[in-house]
């Protein structure tokens, strides 16, 4: 059938030289045959596609399930027991860190220097790249780290920890004892879930 039909447009082709053409009754009845051909073959693609038979697979539980079930349930119990990201434990101890880094980061102070002899005026003049300088510290730090760290120190007071030292200065960050120390020494007292070791 394939064959018949490459050859009709060379027979055409060899055709249209002659004198004589064809009659249009055949141009008809060629379109019929190649309408009824593509017919043919898409009732016959769409009934080898309905004849296929479903396939259904059924899961039959072995031993390997059971293993998997039993090394995801203790996966689970060690996630339990690492700290999470968001404990308090964990948060304190990158707060310390971070007040660390934040001071060791700060542009040296400039000298400032003040003699007996300089006016009042002077003397301020003086001591003003030291006064900003200061100021610009303490801002920095009371944007950056100071809520934090104050709403670490509260979430510690909840707990019962005595946080008397550290409460008064977090909003300044200067304390007799380093406040990077009493954050890592609070952060040592608690476990992974939080829990105040007594």
């Amino acid at each position: 059938m394939l064959w018949h039909a490459s050859r009709i447009p060379w027979i055409l082709c060899q055709k249209l030289d002659e004198s004589d053409h064809l009659n249009p009754v055949w141009g008809v009845v060629g379109i019929i045959f190649l309408g009824g051909a593509f017919a043919l073959f898409t009732y016959t693609a769409a009934w080898f596609y309905t004849m296929q038979p479903k396939v259904a697979l059924i899961m039959i539980p072995d031993g390997k399930d059971k293993r998997i079930t039993e090394l995801e349930t203790e996966a689970n119990l060690l996630r339990a027991k690492i700290p999470d990201e968001k404990t308090l434990k964990v948060r304190s101890w990158e707060a310390a860190y971070e007040y660390e880094q934040f001071w060791r980061k700060q542009p040296k102070s400039p000298v400032c220097t003040q003699t007996n002899k300089m006016t009042p005026e002077e003397q301020r003049k003086a001591i003003e790249p030291c006064t900003n300088w200061w100021n610009k510290r303490a801002a920095d730090y009371q944007r950056l780290l100071a809520p934090r760290i104050m709403e670490i120190v509260e979430e510690f007071k909840a707990k019962g920890v005595d946080v008397l030292n550290i409460e008064n200065c977090a909003s300044t960050g200067f304390c007799g004892i380093p406040l990077s120390v009493q954050l890592k020494a609070f952060s040592l007292r608690l476990d992974a879930q939080d829990h105040l070791a007594h």
